[in-house]
């Protein structure tokens, strides 16, 4: 897991193609955080991407919920916030999408709330780098704690989706879970039982 200062640490990540959204997206990660805002800001900031001229996304806790920025040209037509209060000091899986021209929440896995406010993302206009632990607006949204297993998908997910992702399942590249006989055993028995768990399956993720 990432350690946060709440200060000025973050980790940033370069501008590329494959983070920005048009229509639909999902941001998720792990938290566990003795504060919910940077102190007397109000949020802190999580993962972002985009602020000035354009907002792929901003997820922040607040005291209150979590909160979720998306939209071009400066607008955040997407701004919303999920129902129910993040627990502190505790590992949450947190997770918000721009899906069916609204948003979407989950916490836990749980559904957090949804909210039809016409919802967009900027696209190609987002040119800035991805941060974790903060957003663009900079060290005012400072995230204080630990943050694991941050992922960026560039479609909306099922709840169901969701939930595979919180156990640490490769959306993208699924795979049999428990094979007999295991992957890259050799002088397998001729009379062997094959068997495996079907994981889940996940196209154009």
């Amino acid at each position: 897991a990432l350690q946060l200062d709440g200060v000025d640490g973050y980790v940033e990540v370069p501008h590329d193609p494959s983070l920005n959204v048009d229509d639909e997206a999902t941001v998720m990660a792990w938290v566990n955080t003795p504060r919910l805002e940077t102190p007397g800001q109000g949020y802190q900031g999580v993962i972002g991407k985009g602020n000035g001229t354009a907002r792929s996304y901003s997820l922040y806790t607040t005291p209150n919920n979590l909160h979720f920025s998306t939209g071009p040209s400066g607008a955040y037509i997407g701004s919303s916030s999920s129902t129910g209060a993040i627990p502190i000091n505790e590992w949450v899986h947190v997770c918000a999408m721009i899906i069916d021209d609204g948003h979407q929440y989950y916490v836990n896995g749980e559904d957090a709330g949804t909210f039809a406010n016409g919802a967009v993302g900027p696209g190609a206009a987002d040119t800035e780098n991805l941060v974790i632990g903060r957003t663009q607006e900079g060290t005012g949204r400072s995230f204080e704690g630990l943050i694991d297993d941050v992922r960026v998908y560039r479609r909306g997910l099922t709840q169901a989706e969701v939930q595979a992702a919180m156990t640490g399942s490769d959306l993208l590249n699924p795979t049999a879970g428990n094979p007999i006989p295991a992957e890259g055993e050799q002088d397998v028995r001729r009379d062997v039982t094959l068997s495996w768990t079907c994981l889940l399956y996940t196209s154009d993720a």
